[in-house]
């Protein structure tokens, strides 16, 4: 079904949070709110509400979450991505997908980039 071509996400936590209880085979994804009360870097958050992936801002993103997803086997998404160099910054650095308001250069980008490597 749908289930399986479906990513939520939102900036509301908790409601990922009752979504995912509902709904657990809907993959979900916390998109990273600096103003939110709950601390913590993206593995916390991604364990505290129970969410797949961690979606953030290309300029909020730290190089030690990268690391720490990373190591644990967990994904994350970045956004906005509207120029070739940092689409392949971010594939480089294991983004499993990138938001973008310029779809043609994205596709035309990405797939530069695993001709590549």
């Amino acid at each position: 079904g749908m289930e399986s071509r479906v990513i939520l996400s939102s900036f509301n936590y908790e409601w990922i949070e009752g979504f995912k209880q509902r709904m657990p085979d809907v993959l979900t994804g916390l998109l990273f709110n600096r103003h939110h009360k709950e601390r913590g870097g993206p593995m916390h958050l991604l364990e505290r509400f129970g969410a797949d992936l961690f979606h953030c801002s290309s300029h909020e993103m730290k190089s030690s979450w990268i690391n720490e997803l990373n190591e644990a086997g967990r994904k994350f998404m970045i956004y906005t991505v509207n120029r070739r160099k940092g689409v392949f910054k971010w594939l480089k650095k294991g983004a499993h997908g990138i938001f973008s308001d310029k779809p043609d250069l994205l596709v035309k980008s990405a797939e530069a980039f695993f001709e590549r490597n």
